[in-house]
This record gives C-alpha cells, sequence and structure tokens, in this order.
C-alpha cells in the first residue's frame, strides 16, 4: 500500500505538530545530558593523550 508505513507523509495530519513537538523535545532531553557525559571524559582523555605525546618528544 503506498503511503503506509513508517515512512509516510504525515505532514496534514492533525498529530502531526504534537508529534514532532515531542520528538524534539525529547532529543534535547536526552542529547544535553548526554553530550555532557561523553564530551567531558573525551576532552579529558584527549588533553591527557596530547600531554603524553608533548612529554615524550
Amino acid at each position: 500500500m503506498a503511503g503506509n508505513g513508517p515512512h509516510a507523509d504525515l505532514s496534514g495530519h492533525p498529530a502531526a505538530a504534537v508529534i514532532q513537538a515531542l520528538a524534539t523535545t525529547l532529543a534535547e532531553v536526552i542529547a544535553a545530558p548526554l553530550a555532557e557525559v561523553i564530551a567531558a571524559p573525551l576532552a579529558e582523555v584527549i588533553a591527557e593523550q596530547r600531554l603524553s605525546f608533548a612529554v615524550s618528544r
């Protein structure tokens, strides 16, 4: 059936704006804390690697 499925065009559906807002909010709620959890330790590891490389030269 054309138009049905996970990628159907729902742009005209009354709930489309609500679903989009929920998806955006959920992404922000998950992405910001996740980025902090990943970014800080990753930055620390990169800084240590750079320091280690600089000392070894």
